[in-house]
């Protein structure tokens, strides 16, 4: 009967995507409202064995999205662009950090270290949205562009930084933890740091030594992430508590508005002095907005850890998913690149 309720809901967010693809909105707000409504919060038809499992199965798909990531890096267009990318992966999560940081204490009770916490935890742009869909725009290119030109540039840019992005906020997050006397466990430096570096050198080493095993993976990968993504994006939308997310309303919606605008004006300053036009710049800011992977593994973990913030962190990281996700998306996958 599990099993049947499971596929069920699998079938009725495939139903979803397909329906906002025709509405011309990203399928995965079908996905995530799937999730949502079939989730432990409103309808829980979702057993409770797949929702304790959520973040192994998040996991995963990290895994899943990062291999993907690493065979499709080219090391040649990474280092002509090298300055670009150290400047986006960098300066646009610190002073979104910052600016978290700063605004963070004077609307909620928290002091300025965990204002720095839920800045790090919110600075984490999501891979399972970003790095499909610039697989997605290399595949375009590929085809009918030489490897030199900016339209085939900017993705590697955006799978390179939001790869970097990911270890890095981890890092950070396990650091400032240290500082409340807590600190994350091995495992979560684990999974966030050394995992993501691990799986991305696998992807690069077999792309350069065994290359028609390369193509042979690439495909299989694209096949498997299309049920994965389904089922990722369902369960992150079961993690979503519509009733913490009412709890602080307008508020946490107005720190993350501010702190993703500010981001995305850090992202074009970052690089102005590079060969990309207005249009490419834009939409490099625009692919920094998606939230979703990294917030729903950590998003919880001050609460787990026993901060007295914790709570508002979550709730603040759970709307940035709501928010951020669809909106993030929907703008990538309509807004030209050139």
């Amino acid at each position: 009967m599990d099993i049947i309720l499971l596929f069920v809901v699998f079938i009725i967010a495939i139903l979803a995507s397909w329906l906002l693809k025709k509405l011309h909105l990203p399928g995965l707000i079908g996905m995530l409202i799937t999730g949502i409504v079939f989730g432990p919060y409103l309808l829980d038809f979702l057993h409770l064995w797949l929702i304790n499992r959520s973040a192994d199965f998040r996991l995963f798909a990290l895994i899943l999205i990062l291999l993907r990531a690493g065979l499709s890096l080219d090391l040649t267009v990474i280092r002509k662009i090298r300055r670009s990318v150290f400047l986006v992966a960098a300066i646009p999560p610190l002073v979104e950090i910052l600016t978290v940081t700063i605004i963070a204490p004077f609307i909620f009770p928290i002091s300025i270290l965990d204002a720095a916490i839920m800045g790090t935890v919110l600075s984490a742009v999501s891979p399972a949205i970003v790095v499909p869909r610039m697989i997605k725009r290399l595949n375009e290119t590929n085809t009918i562009e030489s490897s030199h030109s900016s339209s085939h540039k900017l993705p590697q840019l955006m799978i390179a930084v939001t790869t970097i992005n990911g270890v890095v906020t981890v890092l950070l997050f396990s650091i400032l933890l240290s500082f409340e006397g807590v600190g994350a466990n091995l495992s979560t430096i684990t999974r966030g740091v050394f995992l993501p570096l691990f799986i991305v050198t696998c992807g690069l080493l077999l792309q350069k030594t065994l290359p028609s095993i390369r193509d042979q993976i690439t495909r299989i990968t694209r096949w498997i992430w299309i049920p994965t993504e389904i089922l990722l994006f369902v369960l992150v939308g079961a993690t979503l508590d519509l009733q913490y997310v009412t709890q602080t309303g307008l508020i946490a919606v107005l720190i993350i508005v501010i702190a993703v605008c500010i981001r995305m004006i850090a992202v074009y300053i970052s690089l102005t002095n590079d060969t990309f036009t207005r249009k490419e710049k834009v939409y490099c800011a625009i692919a920094y907005i998606p939230k979703a992977t990294v917030q729903a593994t950590i998003g919880g973990t001050a609460l787990a850890l026993g901060l007295p913030s914790g709570q508002i962190i979550l709730v603040v990281a759970v709307l940035s998913i709501l928010i951020t996700a669809p909106i993030g998306a929907m703008l990538m996958e309509n807004f030209p690149m050139k």
